[in-house]
Order: C-alpha cells, then structure tokens, then sequence
C-alpha cells in the first residue's frame, strides 16, 4: 500500500509502509537502545513490540520473529495471550530467554543499519519490513502508526503503550549537484538530487534554501 507523505522542509515523497496482514503487527522497535528501556539484566537490550490491534484476544501460538528472510521460524514466541488492543514487548538481545510470564528475548539482536523484521505465523510473514528498515538512531523508535497509517520514526518511544506520532519518515542524505563548486561569470542551470537514507522513493517536490554570495554582496538566502 503506498501512501504519499509529507515531511519537514517542505519535502514530498512516495514510501512503501509495512505490509499488514493480520491483526497481529510488529508495531515499534528499537534497534540503538541506549538507555531507553533496561531489560532485567539492567542491559540496554533492543526491542520490539507487537500490537493486538483487534477487538478480541490473540494467542502467541504459532508465531515467529525472525530478521532473516531465508529463516522464517527463527524465534518462536512464549505460549501467551494478547488481549484486545494490547501490546506487549520483546527483547531483541540474542540472549535467547523464553518467560511465559515475565521478559522475553530473542535469539537475535536488531542492526542500527537496517535489516529485514519480519512477525511470522508458521513460516509465512505477517507483519514485515520488506527489503531493509532503514538506519536507525540512539534512542529513537521506529514502526508503524495505526492512526497516521505511517511508517516511520517516531517522536517518542512508548515501549507497550499506544505509539506516539511519526516525527519523520526518513533522513535526506548528502545533496549531490551537477555542476562543481567553482566561480562562474555566466548564468547556470543547477541540478540537485537529494537521496532519501534507507527508503525506496520517488521525489515529486522539494524546497532547497540556498545562501548566495558575491565580492560585492552580503550573504543572501535565494
């Protein structure tokens, strides 16, 4: 499902979100906790959490989390129950703990640099972030709001609790520029191309603000 975003700087653009399959999503992750959520080892262990966006309670039966696409049952989930529009929260610490009761945590950590996070239900994905999550930053969430219908990183954390709004949807990386940077005596056409960090998107409007400056002018902002 693609839906057309808007972000800071006046900057427009397609993104592919979360594909959703079920009432059962991978909601919001960390995956550069530093300090944002302390396990029981007192460890800033990365983490996940799954959303029940039904009205009716979910068994974890059957269920996998897994970040490998070749190995879809990669960590199975404790024996417990969701109930309605809950969440609950795993750690992604590589420690391998089952708890019916208390922490989980996986058989696998999450890269800051983007991997592919999938929810399975025997062997087959639910909930993914196909491709690659993009990069990920220290202590910033990342995942899908059910009210905005975005994917994105989101202006706070709220390990099992309702998410906050999507703050932004990516990074723009450097600018690249057509022509070099040099002194010229004749008008230019300048070409940018701005690239989006992590994201598969197409750009269809950007605002650049530029500062120009002469030998016989003070700064000025075009």
């Amino acid at each position: 499902m693609i839906k057309t975003l808007a972000i800071a700087c006046t900057l427009f653009f397609s993104i592919q979100i979360e594909k959703l399959y079920s009432d059962l999503i991978i909601s919001e992750f960390m995956a550069n906790n530093d300090g944002n959520l302390l396990d029981e080892d007192n460890e800033p262990s990365d983490w996940i959490e799954l959303s029940n966006t039904s009205n009716s309670p979910i068994s974890l039966d059957g269920y996998f989390l897994t970040d490998d696409i070749d190995e879809p049952k990669k960590w199975k989930l404790p024996n417990r129950t969701i109930p309605p529009n809950s969440y609950i929260v795993f750690f992604a610490s590589g420690k391998d703990r089952i708890n019916n009761q208390s922490e989980s945590h996986t058989n696998f950590s999450l890269s800051s640099n983007g991997e592919y996070l999938a929810l399975t239900f025997d062997g087959s994905p639910i909930s993914e972030f196909s491709q690659n999550y993009p990069d990920q930053y220290k202590n910033i969430s990342y995942g899908f709001n059910d009210t905005q219908r975005v994917e994105g990183y989101f202006s706070e954390p709220t390990p099992g609790n309702k998410n906050s709004l999507v703050r932004y949807t990516g990074k723009v990386d450097d600018t690249r520029f057509d022509i070099d940077r040099g002194f010229y005596n004749d008008p230019l056409t300048l070409q940018l191309q701005p690239r989006l960090k992590g994201l598969q998107s197409s750009i269809q409007q950007m605002a650049v603000i530029l500062t120009l400056k002469t030998a016989s002018k003070s700064p000025q902002i075009i």
